[in-house]
């Protein structure tokens, strides 16, 4: 953890990252990268409750420090969970406004990490660029996040994002993340009838709103 923050001073400025020793002949930036610009970079990182404990054992001396809230989610209808891509001990969030500026620090971090942690599982994405007063649209087509509350309102953010006194010291101004891998059947919904698709969604599809009881 210590190179990873290291690593993520350097590069969220735009800076080399440091390596390891013991690839000290091998070169720090490849070709393709050196002329890389920050590009808004920011780096997260968190921790799954293995850290604390894995089959009922205290793995790091850490069990102790393992937040309350931190838990497995519960099983949801139609789930078709894959082992391979579930779970993780660690977790870690490159955004930028370059997707290629975050593939870039993800594969420094893992060269740092080379035989101490390895990827168990990875999943891009994006937001598409809409105005500052306006809603993102999902994949589906319709508008997704309408209800979150702007990060630039303060007081909303330690309300429901950071984790005050009610939290463990080590944990506080911290957060929690919630990942849930959905498979989109596109195909099969982009041949359903609008009406249909609101009522899966619950909005209507051009202007969000949602939808009205009726009678």
């Amino acid at each position: 953890m210590r190179s990873w923050t290291a690593a993520a001073a350097a590069i969220t400025q735009g800076r080399p990252a440091p390596i390891r020793p013991e690839d000290a002949n091998a070169p720090a930036e490849s070709v393709e990268t050196l002329r890389f610009f920050p590009a808004r970079l920011t780096l997260t990182f968190g921790f799954g409750a293995g850290m604390f404990t894995s089959n009922g054992k205290d793995r790091y001396g850490l069990a102790n420090l393992r937040p309350e809230a931190l838990i497995d989610l519960p099983s949801f209808p139609g789930d078709q969970m894959i082992e391979a891509r579930t779970g993780g001990n660690l977790s870690v969030q490159a955004t930028a406004g370059d997707p290629q500026v975050a593939f870039h620090a993800i594969r420094h971090l893992r060269q740092l990490a080379y035989g101490a942690a390895r990827i168990r599982w990875g999943q891009k994405g994006f937001l598409p660029e809409v105005k500052p007063d306006e809603t993102p649209r999902n994949l589906l087509g319709f508008k997704d996040g309408t209800n979150n509350p702007p990060a630039s309102d303060e007081t909303a953010m330690v309300k429901h994002v950071f984790v005050g006194e009610e939290g463990l010291s080590w944990m506080r101004g911290g957060s929690y993340v919630v990942a849930r891998r959905i498979l989109l059947a596109l195909e099969h919904w982009d041949r359903m009838k609008q009406d249909f698709q609101e009522h899966t969604i619950g909005r209507r599809r051009v202007t969000g709103a949602p939808l009205r009881r009726r009678g």
